[in-house]
């Protein structure tokens, strides 16, 4: 097997000189560089259908900030503005329905679900139309960050506001009672009933047997997101290059990054982690508690990834860029 080196992802993000080899074909065309100075909020999207990669240019002030692929190779990603759909041949963009979009997840029967603004959640249907969830009353003033189900029957989403949603099989969100923090970020899970939480300062929640949430692990810094699959187990990452791992026992083991940048996005498949974040950052891991750097050394924050079922890397979304 031959190892390319990864050349850059973007004007100015170069491989740093102690970047480690990417893995195969991860080798990223430049896309177009913005031409006004200072921070630019921007939509990028990379995709490859098989070995190369190609540039998906979203709208401009449209970062992207979730993504999900199903088993039949569709994939979706949300903005702010817009919900990206990948049919296989071609993207398209369909306009938010729930103003700036920030959770996005798929049940894996055709329906996909998103929460934005204004405490909306609303769902895609498979007869491609999209349709409003009606949530409890006070959830009109949150946001909703983050979005994640064992299946149709039990789907959770969570609101910066420190509110945890439930829908239930019979299609009723509630409120679940949980300690005071007022931001939480994302909410990840291992199968039905085993569910977690992260709350942005530091502190990961977990659902107990009898319904309620408990804080399971304190830490210091900002947590930036949680992923989960029953084979690999719970992934946290955060601040400073922060990783921990879990296997749903309660007990969470530090991982050493390499980096000491904001990580802000985990996911992947097992035997083959992304973490994504500021400053460029994009690790791998193959699950063996060691990561690589891909790459480092500009201001840029990239976003989701994705990753098929056979271990590729095939999406990887960034978010703003900086022009000096």
């Amino acid at each position: 097997m031959f190892t390319l080196s990864l050349i850059f992802l973007l004007a100015g993000c170069g491989p740093s000189a102690a970047a480690a080899p990417a893995p195969p074909g991860l080798d990223m065309p430049q896309p177009d560089r913005p031409t006004q100075r200072g921070m630019q909020t921007v939509g990028r999207l990379w995709y490859r259908r098989r070995e190369d990669w190609e540039i998906v240019s979203g709208p401009d002030e449209d970062p992207l900030q979730s993504a999900w692929g199903g088993a039949d190779g569709t994939l979706w990603v949300a903005g702010w503005g817009s919900v990206w759909r990948y049919d296989g041949q071609t993207w398209t963009a369909e306009p938010s329905p729930a103003g700036r979009l920030h959770g996005l997840w798929g049940d894996g029967r055709g329906t996909i679900w998103v929460g934005g603004q204004n405490g909306r959640i609303c769902r895609r249907d498979p007869d491609g139309a999209w349709r409003a969830e009606e949530t409890p009353p006070g959830t009109e003033g949150l946001a909703i960050f983050g979005i994640w189900g064992s299946g149709p029957d039990e789907i959770y989403a969570v609101a910066f506001g420190g509110w945890i949603l439930r829908r239930r099989a019979d299609g009723v969100w509630i409120r679940e009672d949980c300690p005071g923090f007022g931001s939480l970020r994302a909410v990840a899970g291992l199968g039905p009933g085993r569910v977690w939480v992260i709350a942005t300062e530091g502190r990961i929640l977990a659902r107990q047997s009898d319904g309620t949430w408990a804080v399971e692990h304190t830490l210091e810094g900002r947590l930036g997101a949680i992923w989960g699959h029953p084979q690999a187990g719970l992934y946290v990452v955060g601040s400073k290059g922060l990783v921990l791992h879990s296997t749903g026992d309660g007990q969470w083991t530090p991982q050493d990054s390499g980096v000491r940048k904001q990580l802000t996005h985990v996911g992947g498949a097992p035997g083959a982690l992304y973490a994504a974040g500021l400053e460029c950052a994009l690790l791998h891991s193959t699950g063996d508690g060691t990561w690589q750097e891909l790459m480092s050394n500009v201001s840029h924050q990239l976003g989701p990834v994705w990753v098929d079922a056979k271990g590729a890397l095939r999406l990887l979304c960034g978010e703003r860029f900086y022009v000096e």
